[in-house]
């Protein structure tokens, strides 16, 4: 039977089959640049805010204070703290939670769960939302439904995401109670009702 596409057609393939490796290709080392250029920005904005965790304690004596200081690397300069960092960074360490006093991979690996299944849960349920409103709304197209479906839409991705996210915790936690403002529990707790 052979391969019954044209000649010319199998060349378009290869040649978009290149075209989309190298772009491909373009993009992660472009990605590279962005990453540092971030990581610099980021850092050194850091820097300039004033104060730390160090000099928020009033507990802590001068000495103590300089001591603190030395072992954390806060009285080297900036750009000798961001190459330690990166270079700690590269070698899996992302340093020690003064706060928590743990290290920060610990402390990520806390809370990091927590985060994934709200994001799959919003995700899902936003897809859920979306295909069946989107599928009313093609049937019913140009129709006063489809109008307000539009307006909604646009008004929703014109809304910051965080803006958009404290009012609806706003509503249905402050207001009805039906959920938490914050946190996360363990399933199986006694509760009554949906909120902890």
């Amino acid at each position: 039977m052979g391969n019954l596409r044209p000649p010319f057609l199998m060349d378009a393939y290869r040649r978009g089959g290149i075209l989309l490796k190298s772009y491909f290709a373009k993009r992660i080392l472009y990605l590279i640049p962005t990453l540092i250029g971030a990581s610099i920005l980021i850092f050194f904005l850091y820097s300039l805010i004033p104060g730390n965790f160090i000099d928020t304690d009033p507990n802590l004596t001068a000495e103590r204070k300089a001591e603190l200081y030395a072992l954390y690397g806060f009285d080297q300069p900036t750009v000798i703290r961001y190459f330690i960092w990166i270079g700690n960074l590269f070698q899996g360490d992302l340093g020690y939670s003064l706060q928590f006093q743990r290290p920060v991979t610990e402390v990520l690996g806390n809370y990091i769960w927590s985060s994934f299944i709200v994001a799959f849960a919003s995700l899902f349920l936003t897809w859920g939302i979306a295909i069946v409103v989107g599928i009313v709304s093609a049937t019913k197209q140009y129709s006063f439904y489809d109008s307000v479906v539009t307006i909604l839409v646009f008004a929703a991705m014109a809304t910051p995401s965080f803006f958009l996210g404290l009012i609806v915790i706003k509503f249905f936690a402050v207001d009805l109670g039906w959920f938490p403002a914050g946190g996360m529990t363990t399933s199986g707790m006694d509760y009554t009702g949906w909120a902890i």
